[in-house]
């Protein structure tokens, strides 16, 4: 459906590679702009973050927390910022498996992060690799967004209303109750768009942390 997570595809690791690229660069579906990462782990630490469900933003342009200490602005270093729909804001320092985050630097942010109202999270190799299986999904939705991303709220609401409020179906019972009762035209391409988005907002939930997303996605209302 969408390229793999390796060389032979083009997927993330073959963007990286190459002695002349310096950052990593993708596309950030839901605001149709570009983003730019320092490592693959900080990017699949945004892959993490930006699909997960209720959160309505992520900015990777974060470069840390500024204040005044002494009289002087100061800044500490951190990675990502993200918003959730009930207004909490996470700051993650995501820490390369090459270090180790000096106490130092995890207690200053922790410090503002908390004074400016914000949960501070350290983020490491082992927490943000844990699930292989989630990131290669949310990397295929991702590559997905970048060709065919489609945000027609209007579908949303009738894929919404095919999805059973108790019980579950797969994309491929979605796809065909969508062709038979509703939207003879609708494509895959659509309805992966609609329920990418869907997920991302709360409504629904599928298995993609157990199961490579397809047409046996199981699909059931949040």
């Amino acid at each position: 459906m969408w390229a793999l997570r390796d060389t032979r595809f083009g997927g993330l690791n073959h963007r990286y590679t190459g002695k002349h690229l310096k950052l990593l660069r993708t596309v950030d579906p839901f605001r149709a702009s570009g983003v730019e990462f320092k490592s693959p782990l900080h990017l699949d630490n945004w892959l993490l973050r930006n699909f997960t469900p209720m959160v309505t933003e992520c900015d990777t342009k974060c470069e840390g927390l500024k204040f005044i200490e002494g009289g002087k602005s100061r800044t500490v270093s951190a990675d990502l910022l993200t918003t959730f729909k009930d207004g909490i804001r996470v700051v993650d320092l995501v820490i390369p498996a090459s270090r180790c985050a000096a106490p130092s630097e995890w207690y200053r942010l922790e410090q503002v992060a908390v004074a400016f109202g914000i949960v501070p999270a350290l983020r490491t190799k082992e927490e943000i690799r844990s699930n292989p299986i989630l990131l290669q999904n949310l990397d295929r939705w991702c590559q997905h967004g970048l060709v065919n991303m489609v945000i027609d709220l209007n579908f949303q609401d009738e894929v919404l209303k095919v999805v059973p409020a108790a019980g579950a179906m797969t994309v491929a019972d979605i796809l065909k109750e969508l062709k038979a009762s509703r939207n003879p035209h609708v494509t895959q391409g659509h309805l992966d768009s609609a329920l990418i988005c869907l997920y991302r907002s709360g409504e629904l939930r599928m298995n993609i942390a157990d199961a490579s997303y397809g047409a046996e996605t199981i699909v059931q209302s949040a």
